[in-house]
């Protein structure tokens, strides 16, 4: 595995599409061992199957990267993102699910085990930081492929996540990335602020006995909507194209159950 990555890295540094290619290889491979593991395939949709660096790597060289280097640093962001979608929905969830949802299941009597308790508050920390993470390295993507600068700004608050929905509010193509902002605040503020920066706001609902039955659902809410729209509409972006998908946080229905609002995100609904 050591030779296989030091090939990647040196094919990257020489021709960035092919290594692309073998990023995208090795997570499948990943995904093929995975189901060897729990016996169930993860099906070729997926969309860390289908959502391909290679393919985004093209489509920014096709639409005329300004400096040589760029694509080299296109496919950096690009394999970021998609390493950090592998990591957090495949690695941690799996975790939980072996040393602690998977044995309470079978013995119900180990739901008062301390030491899966402390196990499973653990994996949701671990939850917490790489679900956040995954937001700082798509933000770092669109970023940029919108300005060609490697690196977020700050605003005088010294925060990056503010400058950077403040750039996708006032940039019609991006628009639809700011409606994830309030999400992402609130992530901050209920969850990864309190447990990197401050009290630990797991311990508190641990020595509390806070029963918070879809904490789960909660904690992986910034991986839900990463996964199913973003990197189908960057690629599109990239291509010259519009908004393809549109997620929870962009869509209303009206009292006819239907879908309303896409204008407003420069939605172009497939044909």
């Amino acid at each position: 595995m050591t030779a296989t990555l030091d090939r990647m890295a040196d094919e990257i540094l020489e021709d960035p599409l092919a290594g692309a290619a073998a990023f995208d290889a090795l997570i499948d491979q990943a995904l093929d061992e995975l189901h060897a593991c729990y016996g169930h395939p993860v099906y070729e949709g997926h969309p860390l199957r289908k959502n391909r660096v290679v393919d985004l790597a093209r489509a920014y060289q096709d639409s005329g990267a300004p400096r040589a280097d760029h694509l080299t640093l296109l496919v950096d962001r690009a394999m970021d993102v998609k390493l950090q979608l592998y990591l957090t929905s495949m690695v941690t969830p799996a975790l939980l699910n072996v040393h602690c949802w998977g044995p309470v299941g079978e013995d119900p009597g180990l739901g008062n085990s301390a030491k899966l308790t402390l196990i499973e508050l653990s994996l949701r920390q671990d939850l917490i930081v790489k679900s956040r993470i995954l937001w700082e390295r798509i933000m770092g993507l669109i970023y940029f492929i919108e300005t060609g600068k490697p690196d977020l700004p700050k605003t005088s608050s010294k925060s990056t996540k503010a400058a950077f929905f403040k750039m996708c509010s006032a940039t019609p193509r991006w628009k639809w990335v700011a409606a994830y902002e309030p999400m992402v605040t609130e992530y901050d503020q209920a969850y990864r602020t309190p447990e990197v920066h401050k009290r630990s706001f797991l311990r508190a609902k641990l020595v509390n006995d806070v029963d918070d039955g879809d904490l789960d659902t909660k904690l992986l809410q910034p991986l839900n909507d990463a996964m199913n729209q973003i990197w189908d509409n960057v690629l599109s972006i990239v291509k010259g194209g519009g908004v393809v998908s549109l997620g929870r946080v962009h869509v209303t229905f009206d009292e006819h159950g239907r879908p309303t609002g896409g204008e407003e995100w420069h939605w172009e609904p497939p044909a």
